[in-house]
């Protein structure tokens, strides 16, 4: 006696294969942009504070850029020597010194005083103008930064006096002016 299986008779095709009964692959959706990946969280991070470090970093040059220059006295006068120096330079190269070159060389001698006068009285907070000095008020002021008087007795007069004299063209006088300046400017730094 045969028995039929419990499960009912194979007549079937596709009872009888296994892989029939297997269905289809299930592929995962898509990867959506969105939300971002921590990586992606931390790129951008870093580009905006790049872009915030370079916009302070143009900012802050900008100013320093722009940013006036401050100088004590001493630096001032000392760059006044320096000028000086060049002043004197010029003067020692030429022999024969004729009125026009040594008017100017008196001149530039005056301008030198007169600026570093102006920037050092600027930078120590001094209300008195001394750019507005002329004659022996600006001589009197010179021999007043210390205390001797060779700009209104002594070889400083040459400062008001030269750019009215006809035939102006000692150079010894020169030469002490030139002396005189740099034992003031020297006396300042």
């Amino acid at each position: 006696m045969n028995k039929p299986p419990m499960n009912g008779p194979m007549n079937n095709a596709a009872d009888a294969d296994p892989l029939a009964q297997l269905r289809d692959i299930h592929l995962p959706d898509a990867i959506s942009w969105w939300p971002l990946a921590p990586g992606w969280w931390m790129l951008f991070a870093l580009i905006l504070i790049i872009i915030v470090a370079l916009f302070y970093y143009l900012r802050w040059r900008d100013i320093q850029k722009n940013k006036p220059m401050t100088f004590s006295p001493q630096q001032v006068m000392q760059a006044a020597l320096l000028e000086l120096t060049n002043i004197e330079k010029s003067h020692a190269k030429t022999e024969a010194l004729s009125d026009d070159h040594a008017r100017q060389v008196v001149a530039n001698i005056s301008q030198l005083l007169r600026r570093s006068a102006v920037q050092v009285t600027h930078l120590e907070n001094d209300p008195k103008s001394v750019a507005g000095l002329t004659g022996d008020a600006w001589l009197n002021w010179l021999d007043g930064r210390w205390d001797r008087e060779d700009f209104m007795q002594g070889a400083g007069r040459i400062l008001v006096e030269a750019p009215y004299q006809n035939g102006f063209s000692q150079n010894d006088t020169l030469i002490e002016l030139l002396t005189l300046c740099r034992d003031w400017l020297e006396q300042q730094a």
